[in-house]
């Protein structure tokens, strides 16, 4: 997760307000740290739903190492921890590894129009 795609962006305190308050999209926000094996794991898994969800939902990372204040104001203590936000409010937690079903299901709770996980998106995850 040291390089963030062109769909994942690289969140931190200074975009934090725009991405996670202002965006009139949901933001996922993946809580990771380079030292943290799981949280490379869901890389391609984060990527892949970022391509999927592009306009539907905004994915994000970042590294608590980079930006400890933030891990804290939101109480993260497992990695990797994802975070879904709406308007600045957070909607649901989930710490730990996630697969790519159950990511889209999350993620299509949250999103106007669901994406169908595709076979190939769900075999190469």
């Amino acid at each position: 997760m040291d390089r963030a795609s062109a769909e994942v962006a690289t969140l931190s305190s200074r975009n934090w307000e725009e991405a996670a308050v202002k965006s009139a999209l949901p933001l996922a926000a993946v809580f990771w740290a380079e030292w943290c094996v799981p949280c490379r794991w869901l890389t391609s898994t984060v990527e892949a739903a970022a391509r999927d969800y592009s306009g539907r939902v905004r994915l994000g990372r970042l590294n608590v190492d980079d930006d400890p204040d933030l891990a804290t104001r939101y109480n993260i203590q497992g990695l990797p921890t994802l975070l879904l936000l709406k308007g600045g409010e957070v909607k649901e937690r989930r710490v730990g590894l996630i697969d790519r079903d159950n990511l889209y299901r999350l993620l299509n709770r949250h999103c106007e129009r669901p994406v169908m996980a595709s076979s190939r998106a769900l075999s190469t995850g």
